[in-house]
């Protein structure tokens, strides 16, 4: 239910935001505001907990907007979804606008996970690579991961690829294991 919720709030204020320049502005103020949910404990239980009046979440909120300098449209859409008790989804709900505006802009983000950071020049290289392969404008997320102990794992969307050293271990592990 959350998801589609989520989803009619990110399209409509997806709506609003005709041109690339607002939709990335926007993005970008609700990835703000999302990453503050997520690493703000007290903030995040404060403004979900049902009991806490709605007059002292509004405040919370207003406060918030107005020092993180948030467009009026972004700033209504969160008043529509604490009015109407519907904030849990707005995690949600920014996952959806921002894929929206990877898809107008043509771009296409992958999670790239490695055991070590690579060099500027292979990090350039690999996104080239991808760019080819996709035919988009690729945004390469990195994330460092000791653990893989070598290879890189890569994760469009759904859709995982693992050629990591670990990844290849297990794999083989598998394979032992119900072949004898």
């Amino acid at each position: 239910m959350r998801g589609i919720i989520a989803q009619r709030y990110a399209k409509a204020l997806f709506t609003l935001a005709k041109t690339g320049p607002i939709q990335e502005e926007w993005e970008g103020q609700l990835k703000q505001l999302a990453g503050l949910l997520k690493t703000e404990a007290t903030l995040r239980k404060m403004l979900l907990h049902p009991t806490v009046e709605a007059s002292k979440k509004q405040a919370v909120l207003n406060q918030l907007t107005a020092q993180l300098g948030v467009a009026e449209p972004v700033k209504r859409v969160l008043d529509l979804l604490l009015q109407r008790n519907r904030l849990q989804a707005f995690s949600v709900m920014v996952e959806v606008f921002c894929q929206l505006v990877d898809q107008a802009q043509g771009r296409q983000p992958i999670l790239v996970q490695t055991a070590c950071l690579l060099s500027d020049h292979d990090a350039k290289k690999l996104q080239d690579q991808m760019e080819k392969i996709f035919k988009k404008r690729i945004e390469l997320e990195w994330q460092v991961i000791p653990e893989l102990l070598g290879g890189v794992v890569f994760q469009l969307g759904s859709l995982r690829y693992d050629g990591s050293i670990c990844g290849q271990l297990a794999r083989l592990r598998t394979a032992v294991t119900e072949g004898v």
